[in-house]
């Protein structure tokens, strides 16, 4: 779910004194595209899964990355067939609380 030696790699390049900082800011962020995550056209779900595929494994949440790059591949060979927005949902509230809850 979490690649902690990346979450240690962030924390190291960042200083533990702003690795905070930068986790609040970067779910923040992610917070408010998953608001929206699918509100838009076929065009706007691409570029937002992604934006949070990059995000997520930038901050080591590979669960989500892996979730949203799957999506990005079956909207490329499947576009008639839905998408499960709300496993990218749910792994990045997962996600977010065991960083939250180890980082306390």
């Amino acid at each position: 779910m979490i690649n902690w030696d990346r979450v240690d790699e962030l924390r190291t390049e960042v200083g533990e004194e702003d690795f905070g900082e930068v986790l609040d800011m970067f779910f923040d962020e992610v917070t408010e595209v998953l608001d929206t995550l699918g509100n838009g056209g076929a065009e706007a779900i691409r570029r937002d899964l992604h934006f949070l595929k990059g995000s997520a494994m930038n901050i080591g949440l590979s669960e989500v990355s892996t979730l949203c790059r799957d999506c990005e591949i079956n909207m490329a060979e499947k576009p008639d067939e839905g998408i499960d927005l709300g496993a990218i949902r749910r792994a990045f509230l997962a996600s977010r609380d065991i960083i939250e809850n180890r980082s306390a």
